[in-house]
């Protein structure tokens, strides 16, 4: 949870997705990120601007041009050091910090949802937004307001998609694989040898 406890009455929840400046303004805890200065410009300059900590909003200045070599090795390399120096100052105000939430750009998929679930033919960019903010709000309600079911990101997590494996569970599981993989190997080494041999018996699988 934050540590800072005022927001809201000392609404924990409240704290959990908003933090209080000394002039008492919320800021949401969100880092905007893009390669592209214009996109950042459109938050920065449009209607809710007061809302974000300027030095939440970090913009390169140029985008990747839809090549990810370029911006995972050289342009987006160059603003690496910003980002974590901003998440790292997001942390640091949290005394019991569980996760992160990423988004990442949204593809194609959206656009079947409205046009088979929905009717609507060509949604605009204000539908996909509605859509998508209100999916991530009712999926986070729990986390911003008092309740029994999903207080923590862990039960949140385990709720949402189901009882999951312990960290244990993996490392048997992953173990379980390599040695199904190697009794594999050593059966089709097995098999290749007796075909060299030559003995006549057939093997049938």
């Amino acid at each position: 949870m934050p540590s800072d406890k005022t927001v809201g009455g000392g609404d924990d929840a409240y704290n959990t997705f908003f933090s209080e400046t000394g002039a008492g303004k919320h800021d949401p805890r969100a880092i905007f990120v893009d390669l592209e200065p214009t996109v950042i410009d459109e938050v920065r300059t449009g209607t809710y601007r007061q809302l974000f900590h300027p030095e939440q909003l970090i913009n390169g200045k140029e985008d990747a041009a839809n090549n990810f070599s370029r911006g995972h090795y050289t342009i987006g390399k160059e603003i690496v050091d910003l980002c974590l120096d901003r998440i790292q100052k997001l942390a640091g105000n949290c005394t019991g910090l569980q996760g992160f939430l990423v988004f990442n750009v949204f593809g194609g998929a959206i656009y079947d949802i409205y046009r088979c679930s929905l009717d609507i033919e060509c949604p605009t960019y204000t539908n996909l937004n509605r859509l998508v903010s209100q999916v991530i709000s009712s999926l986070t309600a729990t986390l911003r307001f008092h309740g029994a079911l999903n207080v923590n990101v862990t039960e949140f997590q385990t709720n949402l998609v189901g009882e999951g494996m312990e960290e244990g569970e993996f490392s048997e599981a992953r173990e379980g694989l390599a040695t199904l993989e190697k009794d594999y190997e050593e059966v089709g080494a097995e098999s290749t040898e007796g075909e060299d041999g030559g003995d006549g018996d057939e093997y049938y699988v």
